[in-house]
């Protein structure tokens, strides 16, 4: 008699084969423990009898409880390679369990592809490199772990298991690891020679390996700096003789500035602007798009200030912080600005009264200085700004502005604001 987690898998591996691609060839699937081992049997023609054709092979995979995903993982496998490549099942048995380290048709081994792929990403910048790199050498490991994978599919379920266990379902880390290893794989296959099993997943399966964010609404709420909160941080700044710091925080949160933007200010009449700095592989050969005009936000009782402030900055009579100008310096040498946002955060975190905020106020980060803006203009006033307006002076677009800052509209935000519609209509 069956075991429950024999009998589940059975079900399992009878849905798949609800799958038209596995139904093109009329096969049917079964597996059963021979000597503590697993055997699968597959069936060409269900429904004839004795004529049915047939052939079974013995997988070395050890008939237990725990291994059920790895049997239905390699029986999915099985599954492609005998109707997508016409292989006999032992065919596809003895080409998925080749050795790991076998030198094959591309006539390298995994240490020589990964140097390979990394040439060929030479452009990218150091640190990116270096993250891929880690995540490379993490795969690598993953194909000497016991079961060893014997696909690209496999490697890529093993690598989540063992690497991405603390990383959040559908989180940018998670994706980015998960990507770079698919796109090493397929470089190893399509640009290497390395056999076709160790293609990477597909994009559909890629995504459910990924997963969906698990957040609530509260959870994924924005922190930002209350204007309360800011107008006594920046009083203090001046109390402690902290003008540079005052300067550069006030710019950032009465302009609504990226950190890293700070290095690519420019005062046109009068006015403030804010050069491109959100640089990739993809943009960096694009022509630099132009200066975005930013527009200061006061705080309530502080009219004015953000005008001082950008005067102040102008006159050239306060400085930025140094370790920040010396970063700015260092832009064109690094190719990058993230540095120059990273040299504001450690000053920043280092400074006791922004310590004791911190304390006081969930989720706050140097960050939170810009969200100061977009709550200002759409919380903290009578007048909200619409999204629009507001996403094109913090430079992004309607969509990101709307996923970032909607969880700030509330019930009684949505309400007032129709209501204020209804006041104002106009008769046509």
């Amino acid at each position: 008699m069956a075991t429950d987690w024999e009998a589940n898998l059975r079900t399992l591996i009878k849905n798949t084969e609800k799958d038209a691609d596995f139904l093109r060839r009329g096969s049917s699937w079964k597996v059963r423990g021979v000597r503590g081992k697993t055997q699968v049997t597959m069936r060409l023609q269900e429904g004839l009898g004795e004529n049915n054709p047939r052939s079974s092979c013995m997988l070395d995979i050890e008939w237990k409880k725990g291994n059920n995903i790895a049997i239905l993982n390699a029986i999915q496998d099985l599954k492609r390679l005998v109707n997508e490549r016409n292989l006999s099942l032992t065919e596809a048995k003895n080409l998925l369990f080749a050795p790991v380290n076998q030198v094959d048709s591309s006539g390298e081994n995994w240490e020589a592809l990964k140097a390979s792929y990394l040439e060929s990403k030479s452009d990218r910048r150091s640190t990116t490199l270096k993250d891929i790199n880690t995540r490379l050498n993490n795969l690598l490991i993953t194909l000497e772990k016991n079961p060893k994978p014997r696909t690209g599919r496999d490697a890529m379920r093993a690598y989540s298991k063992h690497w991405l266990k603390k990383a959040p379902q559908g989180g940018q880390g998670r994706k980015r690891s998960l990507q770079d290893v698919a796109s090493f794989l397929r470089f190893a296959v399509t640009r290497c020679g390395k056999e076709e099993r160790w293609l990477p997943l597909d994009a559909e399966e890629l995504r459910e390996l990924v997963g969906v964010r698990q957040t609530t609404s509260e959870s994924h709420l924005t922190a930002a700096v209350l204007p309360k909160d800011l107008a006594n941080l920046l009083d203090q700044m001046k109390e402690d003789g902290r003008e540079d710091l005052y300067l550069a925080t006030a710019l950032i949160s009465l302009y609504g500035l990226r950190l890293g933007e700070l290095a690519k200010l420019n005062i046109i009449d009068g006015e403030l602007f804010v050069g491109h700095i959100k640089q990739n592989t993809q943009t960096l050969s694009q022509e630099e798009k132009p200066p975005r005009e930013v527009l200061g936000v006061d705080i309530a009782g502080r009219e004015g200030e953000a005008a001082k402030v950008l005067q102040l900055y102008q006159s050239g009579l306060v400085k930025l912080p140094i370790a920040v100008l010396n970063q700015i310096k260092m832009v064109e040498q690094k190719g990058h600005f993230k540095n120059v946002g990273t040299a504001f955060s450690g000053i920043l975190k280092r400074y006791k009264p922004w310590i004791s905020l911190v304390k006081k106020n969930k989720g706050v980060s140097p960050y939170s200085l810009r969200h100061s803006w977009a709550y200002r203009v759409h919380k903290a006033t009578e007048s909200p700004v619409d999204s629009s307006v507001a996403a094109s002076l913090m430079g992004h677009s309607i969509e990101v502005h709307n996923r970032v800052y909607s969880t700030w509209i509330d019930k009684k935000t949505k309400k007032e604001a129709i209501a204020r519609a209804n006041k104002a209509l106009i008769k046509a």
